[in-house]
């Protein structure tokens, strides 16, 4: 984001995620919700909410 700003880093990182998680349980679900997301905080929430620490 520092360098990108926030519109193109959140595109790139939901790019980065399906491939990165491609085939893991539950990644067609976080797939399906990032898609449309636009926040990086948004992004971060969704990846929480499907795989928590």
């Amino acid at each position: 984001m520092k360098y990108k700003g926030e519109y193109t880093a959140v595109r790139e990182m939901r790019a980065h995620l399906a491939w990165y998680t491609h085939g893991m349980p539950g990644a067609s679900k976080l797939r399906g919700r990032v898609s449309q997301l636009l926040a990086m905080e948004d992004l971060y929430q969704a990846i929480e909410d499907i795989f928590p620490v």
